[in-house]
């Protein structure tokens, strides 16, 4: 555990700001498995920015109750805060909790038959563009001189979910002898004179517990986590999704009434572990030297301690941003796509005859969706790839990496074990959600996740290959905030 900055250079300089971005009642949430619009409110979502200036440095970290945001709806994001606050480098994370809302991205919502659902999908999200860039100027004017102190410790509220059915097929269900990361990363800002500005709380779980059958609008389990966090530290607590693409809550999915109280159990583990932590990261007072006192009634001595202001470091605050570009698997031949698009309207007129049920009308419309576009890629017949960013935040001896998909937790241990910083946190989920990304191995046991581009709707999926190109890439940059000493 760590603690960084000079109360009396005061070069780094912290705000925070938050809105509430709650949908309203009857939006429907994400997922093709909805039988429904949703019915109410568990907690507010909400939308929370941390402005760090250190110099000529200007970092904002977005923490984001979403369940994702393509990359290009970030950059349109980041546009926003730019033109309101100036120049900045701007980390999006998204808690991916899936009891929100769709973003207009990922086409969930028919125009012909939910023309309503698609305008407040676009009123919704153009008002979280706006209230994003109103509390990023909203904490940049509020920064203040601040200290800093990360650390990390562990709870398990998650399980591996990559099992192993009876027939040998991948479940998304329970793999108690699969990887996870018990993990907890906290870093606590506070101002010079001791008054608590926020606590970053970084974790790697799927906020799933309220699964698709419920009409709940929520955080899942980090409202509660965050909840805990502000109620027994008086920060603004931010939470960061970490690993989470083959991590699912102990509890599962919950269906029923029973979601919010293992939400709220597991959340509230969670939060205290992360308060435990932050305890102990930054203190401004300390003991200096030990003072004697000789007892009226024995021959003994009593001592105390005198205590004086703490002495702090100045950290380097620097964020840098490299664009790795991956190759995507190959299509098929132009014929095999096109039968595999009829196939797919075929599907679909005959769901709509039916007078089917609304997940299957939604399953069937995506599948339209997805399959034109491979076949529309199919016959432009060329290799396949797409630009990836990996963002790395500095300050002092903490970094943060964050990649925009759904990594797998061993990938993220993988570049947290090769950073040359003392505190890691890496994040998928940053900066938008290009699809699942798995490691090599699990490309040969299969399973949701290595298909995961169709729901993402994109038209070929990673190979192989990324999870090794991935790591090297987080390990470059972080090298290379390593090297950094100003800006």
């Amino acid at each position: 555990m760590t603690s960084d900055t000079d109360p009396a250079a005061a070069h780094l300089r912290v705000g925070v700001a938050r809105a509430d971005i709650t949908p309203p009642v009857g939006m429907r949430l994400t997922g093709t498995l909805r039988e429904g619009a949703s019915e109410a409110v568990d907690r507010p979502l909400t939308l929370s920015a941390l402005a760090l200036l250190g110099g000529r440095t200007t970092v904002i970290v977005l923490a984001c109750d979403l369940i994702h945001l393509s990359p290009d709806e970030v950059a349109h994001l980041r546009r926003a805060v730019v033109e309101r606050i100036g120049p900045a480098d701007i980390f999006v994370n998204v808690s991916h909790s899936h009891a929100t809302p769709a973003p207009p991205s990922a086409q969930e919502f028919d125009p012909e038959t939910e023309a309503d659902q698609v305008e407040l999908a676009e009123v919704y999200f153009r008002g979280v563009v706006a209230k994003a860039a109103g509390i990023c100027a909203v904490a940049v004017a509020g920064a203040r001189p601040a200290v800093v102190g990360h650390g990390t410790g562990a709870v398990t509220v998650g399980v591996n979910r990559r099992e192993v059915g009876p027939d040998g097929n991948l479940l998304l269900g329970e793999n108690p002898d699969g990887i996870v990361d018990p993990t907890v990363g906290v870093v606590r800002f506070d101002e010079v004179g001791g008054r608590p500005i926020a606590a970053v709380v970084h974790y790697s779980c799927h906020p799933d517990v309220l699964g698709p059958k419920s009409g709940l609008i929520s955080p899942d389990y980090v409202g509660a986590a965050r909840e805990v966090t502000e109620r027994l530290t008086g920060a603004t607590a931010l939470f960061l999704q970490g690993c989470a693409g083959d991590i699912d809550p102990l509890c599962g999915i919950v269906t029923g009434d029973d979601g919010v109280r293992e939400a709220d159990r597991l959340g509230t583990e969670l939060g205290c572990e992360a308060v435990r932590v932050y305890q102990r990261l930054v203190e401004h007072r300390v003991r200096d030297h030990r003072v004697h006192w000789r007892s009226s009634t024995s021959n003994s001595s009593v001592t105390g301690w005198v205590y004086q202001d703490a002495r702090h470091t100045d950290p380097v605050v620097a964020s840098i941003s490299t664009t790795v570009t991956l190759p995507l698997r190959e299509l098929p031949a132009p014929d095999e796509a096109a039968a595999e698009y009829a196939a797919a309207v075929e599907n679909l007129d005959a769901v709509r005859s039916q007078e089917s049920d609304l997940p299957s009308r939604l399953r069937a419309r995506r599948r339209v969706i997805w399959t034109r576009m491979q076949m529309e890629a199919a016959r432009h017949e060329r290799t396949l790839t797409v630009d990836v960013e990996v963002q790395g935040i500095r300050i002092g001896d903490l970094a943060l990496i964050g990649i925009p998909a759904e990594l797998f937790v061993e990938i993220g241990l993988q570049i947290r074990a090769g950073s040359p910083f003392r505190t890691t946190l890496v994040s998928g989920y940053t900066n938008g959600v290009l699809f699942y990304v798995p490691t090599a191995a699990a490309f040969e046991q299969g399973g949701y996740e290595i298909e995961s581009h169709q729901n993402y709707l994109r038209p070929a999926g990673p190979t192989t290959e990324w999870e090794k190109r991935l790591v090297s890439t987080g390990l470059e940059v972080l090298a290379d905030l390593n090297a950094e000493v100003t800006r």
